[in-house]
């Protein structure tokens, strides 16, 4: 069994005892898996970034985790947000307290603060829009400034865009909500074609 020990960034890496080469922010595992321009396990800003331009123009930004090809690429001075999945995260610049977990997971937030996404492209237009909660394959996938939703299920509240504080859980439940306020539905398909209810 070996045990890897890691420490360090960059051009500082240090190993001892792993079946990892490290040369600058290159790592090859065990000469068989190659991560390529960007392996950063212990910046000076507390980051984790892993995964191909994962982090690539953070400047300021701390105590982020970033794995997945482009995740948090366009991150500058966002704060504590963790981006799991392919381009989770991707226009993040200011956002802080965000949870993004799944390809294309909150893709356009840019300044918008503690959100949760869960599942393929949930909340994936999302811009501005802060505190909602999505679970689910592309639920609140249109959201933009739309704020305090909750969506759980398959495309549910999928067009909504402005419409604040919904719930909706089960299947496409809101689907075609696009700017209603305060709306609750529960169970599949409930309230599916509604599409500016108050």
């Amino acid at each position: 069994q070996t045990v890897a020990l890691w420490s360090g960034s960059g051009d500082t890496n240090t190993l001892t005892n792993s079946p990892i080469t490290v040369s600058g922010n290159d790592a090859t595992f065990a000469g068989l898996v190659t991560m390529t321009d960007r392996l950063d396990l212990n910046d000076s800003l507390n980051n984790t970034f892993i995964g191909y331009n994962s982090g690539l123009a953070n400047t300021t930004g701390f105590n982020n985790v970033a794995l997945g090809i482009k995740s948090l690429y366009s991150n500058t001075e966002g704060h504590n947000n963790v981006a799991l999945g392919i381009q989770s995260l991707y226009s993040n610049t200011t956002g802080d307290y965000n949870i993004a977990s799944g390809y294309q997971s909150l893709y356009e937030n840019t300044t918008g603060n503690n959100n949760v996404a869960l599942g393929i492209q949930s909340l994936s237009k999302n811009t501005t829009g802060f505190n909602n909660i999505a679970s689910g394959t592309q639920s609140l996938y249109s959201n933009t400034t739309g704020s305090q939703n909750v969506a759980s299920g398959h495309n549910t509240l999928y067009h909504n865009t402005e419409g604040d504080g919904n719930i909706a859980l089960g299947r496409s439940s809101l689907q075609d909500n696009t700017t209603g306020d305060y709306n609750i539905a529960l169970g599949f398909q409930s309230g599916r074609y509604i599409a500016d209810g108050t």
